[in-house]
């Protein structure tokens, strides 16, 4: 599954901040729950985690970051996009 966060900073000040998704909310109207969650690198084809581990790291515009209590819950800073693997169990 694939999130995307469609302003920039510079688009719109209101819209252009970093926002949280409860990516558990998308499936239950569905009948659907969440099962487990791992963020990808943007092609899927790896884990995020282990890959950054390993990138070369450059002087960017960092947003601080949030203390994030929830499995499912995902932040999304503009213009980012995020790949995951989704585990599903229908109820």
């Amino acid at each position: 599954m694939r999130q995307g966060h469609a302003y920039s900073v510079e688009d719109c000040k209101v819209n252009g901040v970093p926002v949280q998704v409860d990516i558990s909310t998308l499936f239950i109207s569905v009948g659907y729950e969440v099962v487990s969650l791992c963020e990808k690198t943007l092609t899927g084809n790896q884990k995020k985690e282990s890959w950054n581990q390993h990138k070369m790291w450059w002087d960017e515009k960092v947003f601080p970051l949030q203390e994030i209590t929830s499995q499912t819950l995902v932040r999304l800073n503009p213009l980012e996009v995020k790949t995951f693997e989704v585990e599903l169990k229908h109820y």
